[in-house]
């Protein structure tokens, strides 16, 4: 059973890190972690890979 949650905590981990890498995306940090629970981590891995990065706003020069 302790098995078990070592992989729950080493997915939701991989979920984490694929979140981190998309928060500078137009879907947000939020976004692609609910995408990596959701699908994988590997989808979100490949979103990352085929969105654009986010626009900066017009008052940050």
């Amino acid at each position: 059973m302790i098995l078990v949650y070592g992989y729950f905590a080493i997915y939701v981990g991989l979920c984490f890190l694929a979140a981190m890498f998309g928060r500078k995306r137009r879907i947000g940090m939020n976004g692609f972690f609910v995408i990596a629970l959701l699908g994988t981590p590997l989808l979100a891995l490949f979103l990352l890979l085929i969105t654009a990065p986010a626009r900066p706003r017009g008052d940050e020069a």
